[in-house]
């Protein structure tokens, strides 16, 4: 029976053929929390619910070269994103990361979404919140948006290069396996099984 990955294998490819990556300085990381990155990067609305108590696992090398990766297509996945970006080298930006890139490069989420999908927050009804910059002439946002959502054209993932080698880093491991997976019937576990299954998991 096809696994899942085999199923998911023809999107994936057609995302790593269309990406294009465009890559930006990021300053260093001061040891900020979470609400103090939010209040320097002076926006007009913010989700109260991006805090460390919610997002408490960052880390991770603090880089300071950033990349907005386009897949030039209409309704992404986030799993697909996700492993085509490991694919191809990158790994996604965490909340921590993407508040540090608004910061540093204000008015890009004014023409595009800017989506970190390192990590996750589990809403009180179970649904997965990423953090996602976005806004236009008229202010600026950081939010939360629904990782289970499809992603338009408007978006861009943040991702950094993985600093090691292997099929898949370790990250993407804990990122689906994380103590907040639930749900046996959940894709975002099914996934990573069918990786485990297929003898395509590389530790890094």
């Amino acid at each position: 029976r096809e696994t899942l990955l085999q199923k998911r294998r023809p999107i994936v490819d057609a995302l790593k053929k269309s990406a294009r990556f465009q890559e930006f300085p990021l300053g260093s990381d001061d040891g900020s929390s979470l609400v103090q990155l939010r209040t320097a990067g002076a926006y007009g609305w913010e989700d109260q619910n991006i805090s460390d108590s919610n997002f408490p696992n960052q880390n991770l090398p603090a880089s300071t070269r950033a990349f907005l990766l386009d897949f030039r297509m209409d309704m992404v996945e986030s799993w697909d994103a996700h492993l085509a970006m490991e694919e191809l080298g990158y790994r996604p930006g965490n909340s921590r990361e993407t508040l540090r890139f608004g910061k540093d490069h204000p008015n890009i989420q004014r023409e595009v979404w800017v989506v970190g999908l390192g990590d996750e927050w589990r809403g009180s009804g179970g649904d997965r919140r990423v953090v996602c910059l976005g806004g236009d002439a008229g202010g600026r946002s950081a939010g939360l948006r629904y990782r289970q959502r499809r992603w338009g054209r408007g978006c861009r993932f943040l991702a950094f290069r993985k600093e090691s080698s292997g099929t898949y880093g370790s990250g993407i491991l804990e990122f689906f396996l994380g103590p907040w997976c639930l749900d046996p019937l959940d894709p975002w576990q099914l996934l990573p099984r069918a990786i485990l299954r297929a003898g395509r998991f590389n530790l890094c």
